[in-house]
């Protein structure tokens, strides 16, 4: 392969008046254009080392948010527990009155039924009583001797008992 020089030169020489006619022509524009892309880029650049810094500020006022959020719920849980506690022992408190009362009102109506009843058997041993030593008097006049007799004997004694003892 023979270069020719002359070809080749002249190759040269059309590349250089293109390029200095490019140049010329649109030299300016191109270079303009050229400025404005790298300084595209490099503002594209700083977007996104911005877009970086935004998204981790972002991320910590995420986490910020989410953990007062959970506080806050701990806090409303904790206070609903307390307030549940706290009805609760009211329920309880209650109850406790309640079943007091109940109680108490059982142990007065026992205490009434057993007055009833000591007066109620009281009345009965007095009447059968009556009733027996009146069939008792009616039929043996020394059995009623014997009786007051008996009786009268039993207040001599309670009369000295109670009258030396004062």
């Amino acid at each position: 392969m023979d270069i020719q020089r002359d070809v080749f030169i002249a190759q040269i020489f059309n590349f250089l008046l293109l390029f200095f006619l490019t140049k010329g022509v649109f030299g300016d524009k191109i270079m303009q254009v050229i400025q404005e892309r790298k300084a595209l880029i490099k503002k594209l650049k700083k977007a996104d080392d911005q877009y970086i810094k935004m998204i981790a500020l972002a991320e910590k006022q995420r986490d910020l948010i989410l953990a007062k959020a959970i506080q806050q719920k701990e806090k409303i849980i904790n206070d609903w527990k307390s307030l549940a506690e706290k009805e609760k022992q009211d329920m309880i408190n209650l109850a406790n009155i309640k079943y007091n009362l109940i109680i108490d009102e059982a142990e007065e109506k026992k205490k009434k039924s057993l007055t009833d009843f000591d007066r109620d058997r009281e009345k009965l041993v007095v009447e059968t009583s009556k009733s027996i030593v009146q069939k008792l008097f009616n039929t043996d006049k020394e059995l009623q001797w014997k009786y007051l007799k008996t009786i009268e004997k039993e207040a001599k004694e309670w009369l000295k008992k109670h009258y030396q003892n004062s």
